[in-house]
């Protein structure tokens, strides 16, 4: 397998390099490289084995550079598409999330706080995308197709569920935040044995505040990969999952979280990836096909 095989393909605003012993991740987004780069910079020493260790970084006129330790096996979302993501390596990925959290340093906020922090990250980001979105010939030709085949309107949807979520954050009780990745999708982890997880590609921050989140972001996050199919998605595959998807369901019931909440979130996120695949107009569809099932799962 070649190095470059181990990572799914990044986004179009990314680049990856591949060494003989590291990656360098070229980021054309600055505020998103230098958030990525404050958080390496910052891991707590009692998360840092779950991170490759980052050697250098470079600011340039358009771009931020970093280089990173390699991981020497595939990402989640190979194994996934291959069809090698079993039940039991699925328990044994969950059981070594649950231990990552469980190291992770927390702190108890506010009620204010922790809602305050949910609705930034959802509704508000939401927000900031779709505009971005609208604004696009993507945007229209999918507004096209849901008003012509289901009658639906796109930005009725956006607004339906910025509400759902508003009603729901409004009766959360998160308080408690957690130092977590933010992005916690199957192609920025890597079990790199039953004992070891390692991630990529966190979300970051400008300041070490903004790196504690309410953990049922990451869940969505997972959620999104394991209930929405996103890296089948991506890759025109639907994958037969219904024994994980099982197993997946039992492991977020020891959680205490809201699964009504979860799947909004879920639903936010695949609405809030449509302006990042501008690229990719055969992407759009699906996603918000996806983002209607979970919105239509939530309880």
């Amino acid at each position: 397998m070649s190095l470059a095989a181990n990572f799914s393909r990044p986004r179009h605003f990314n680049r990856l390099h591949f060494g003989e012993n590291h990656v360098t991740k070229t980021i054309f987004d600055k505020k998103r490289g230098r958030q990525e780069i404050f958080f390496y910079r910052n891991v707590p020493t009692q998360i840092a084995s779950f991170f490759p260790s980052l050697n250098e970084s470079i600011e340039r006129a358009h771009s931020m550079s970093y280089k990173m330790s390699r991981i020497a096996c595939p990402d989640v979302a190979r194994l996934y598409l291959s069809h090698k993501l079993t039940p039991l390596i699925l328990k044994q990925l969950l059981k070594q999330i649950d231990l990552f959290w469980q190291k992770a340093p927390q702190i108890t906020a506010t009620s204010a706080r922790g809602k305050n922090t949910l609705s930034q990250m959802t509704i508000d980001k939401l927000q900031n995308r779709w505009t971005e979105y609208q604004k696009t010939n993507n945007y229209q030709s999918c507004f096209r197709y849901f008003i012509k085949n289901h009658l639906l309107d796109l930005q009725i949807l956006k607004n339906e569920l910025c509400e759902l979520l508003k009603e729901e954050i409004a009766q959360s009780s998160t308080t408690k935040l957690t130092l977590s990745h933010g992005d916690l999708c199957f192609s920025n982890t890597f079990l790199v044995s039953p004992q070891k997880v390692m991630f990529v590609d966190p979300r970051g921050g400008t300041q070490y505040n903004e790196l504690y989140i309410p953990q049922v972001y990451d869940l969505a996050k997972l959620s999104q990969c394991i209930y929405g199919n996103y890296d089948g998605i991506l890759a025109n595959k639907t994958v037969s999952f219904s024994p994980q998807k099982e197993l997946f369901t039992k492991w977020l019931q020891q959680k205490q979280i809201s699964f009504r909440l979860l799947r909004l979130i879920e639903a936010s996120h695949f609405l809030s990836l449509l302006p990042l695949h501008q690229d990719k107009p055969k992407l759009h569809i699906p996603f918000i096909y996806a983002a209607l099932r979970a919105l239509q799962e939530a309880p």
